[in-house]
């Protein structure tokens, strides 16, 4: 089997209504257990390409290949977190957790002990009966993340997943995020503004820029203050030129 699980050629695409691409000709193979972060500048397109490569949006032109088989509508495999976590606020955290399985053909694809234990990894036994509306931010993290995982996915899509949270939540979920890559062999993409943490929790790195010039980065073959100047700079011409 084939270590390529995206494989992007000749991508284009625009708002509905508005003549001008956001995402123009951008070329990028994505490999089994690689950890990408994808930075750039406001509106250079960071989650739009985030949904494209999710298959809840389709409408772009050129070839967006998952698995060797055009990405046209969401797969169980693929797992997105955007900004706003996605959450029921009329549900509670179980019932959030669980939802996925609503979807299943095999309900039993889900077991019941498995939402338990997925509750338990991220510490959320104690809050399974609350309403979500009742949590922090950090907390409503965590169900995100927990139902994204009890399908098992070999994708995980996030949009700035720790952008408004306080430092000590922040730290400690990037703690669960990298365990999470680890323990279960995920590819994931992360979309951040912070330079740091995109080194911090990636391999390799996409910089999107609004003039659709895009660089792809093998980080371990750069020092640390090296490749963070490289960033730092490419971010301040770009605000420079906007």
């Amino acid at each position: 089997m084939s270590d390529l699980l995206y494989d992007i050629r000749n991508l284009y695409f625009k708002y509905k209504n508005d003549n001008k691409y956001v995402i123009e000709n951008l070329n990028w193979k994505i490999h089994r257990n690689e950890r990408w972060a994808v930075i750039g500048q406001s509106g250079c397109g960071k989650t739009s390409l985030l949904k494209l490569l999710s298959g809840i949006d389709s409408s772009y032109e050129g070839e967006i290949s998952f698995k060797d088989k055009p990405l046209k509508k969401p797969q169980m495999d693929i797992k997105i977190i955007l900004q706003n976590y996605g959450l029921f606020d009329w549900k509670t955290v179980r019932q959030n957790i669980d939802l996925p399985r609503k979807f299943l053909k095999n309900k039993m694809l889900i077991r019941e002990e498995e939402v338990d234990a997925i509750l338990e990894y991220f510490n959320l036994g104690e809050l399974s009966d609350k309403y979500t509306y009742e949590l922090s931010g950090g907390q409503k993290q965590r169900v995100a993340l927990a139902r994204a995982m009890i399908t098992k996915p070999i994708v995980l899509l996030l949009d700035e997943p720790f952008s408004a949270l306080d430092e000590i939540t922040r730290e400690k979920l990037k703690d669960y995020y990298t365990n999470l890559q680890k323990k279960h062999f995920i590819t994931s993409i992360l979309v951040s503004h912070q330079i740091d943490e995109a080194l911090e929790l990636s391999d390799k790195l996409l910089f999107l820029s609004k003039n659709k010039h895009y660089e792809f980065f093998d980080i371990d073959k750069y020092n640390r203050k090296e490749i963070y100047q490289i960033l730092r700079d490419k971010l301040k011409e770009e605000i420079n030129e906007s």
